[in-house]
């Protein structure tokens, strides 16, 4: 948890200083997510420490892309590696999220 508490305060900096390099670095974690791929600035972190990094700055992926799924099921379409339709959707949910804020 500490390596996700490391990451969040580079982001809470990066926001502070550079919010449109803040919105660009999200969306390279939710790419990482999405993708299964290692996310460059903190590379240790697995795909549930970025959800985990992610909610802990309040971008809830769960609760506000899709308010009827538990933590688990969501896991598991990571763990299937969204595709498709789902992806998309997931995306632009997103980034209703992110510009909201």
């Amino acid at each position: 948890m500490n390596r996700v508490m490391h990451a969040k305060n580079g982001l809470l900096t990066l926001f502070e200083y550079e919010p449109e390099a803040y919105v660009d670095e999200i969306n390279e974690i939710i790419n990482c997510i999405t993708e299964n791929r290692i996310y460059d600035n903190a590379p240790s972190l697995r795909q549930s420490d970025l959800v985990c990094l992610l909610e802990s700055l309040k971008i809830s992926l769960i609760s506000e892309a899709f308010p009827n799924m538990n933590i688990k099921k969501f896991n598991r379409i990571l763990e299937s590696k969204i595709e498709g339709k789902l992806e998309e959707s997931l995306r632009i949910k997103i980034r209703k999220i992110l510009l909201k804020n």
